[in-house]
């Protein structure tokens, strides 16, 4: 749980610091920000692509935590 909420932090950090840049805080930029600090994020080796084993590290990761816990089978799938 402790890597989730460093992201967070990260990533909240991050699209504050390019609204600041932009000066144009539109909703759709926003979402693109996060969604590339995302992308980068879960890119482990850097190729512009998320393998299969990039996602199931993810998935792993989601299924042992906490953020896991209020999913059910049949939305994990």
């Amino acid at each position: 749980m402790a890597d989730y909420s460093q992201l967070k932090g990260i990533l909240l950090d991050l699209q504050s610091h390019r609204q600041r840049q932009q000066n144009q805080p539109e909703d759709r930029t926003q979402k693109r920000f996060l969604v590339e600090d995302m992308f980068n994020y879960l890119d482990i080796n850097g190729d512009g692509h998320l393998s299969n084993s990039e996602l199931a590290q993810v998935s792993c990761y989601l299924m042992e935590t906490e953020l896991g816990s209020g999913l059910t089978f049949s939305s994990k799938v």
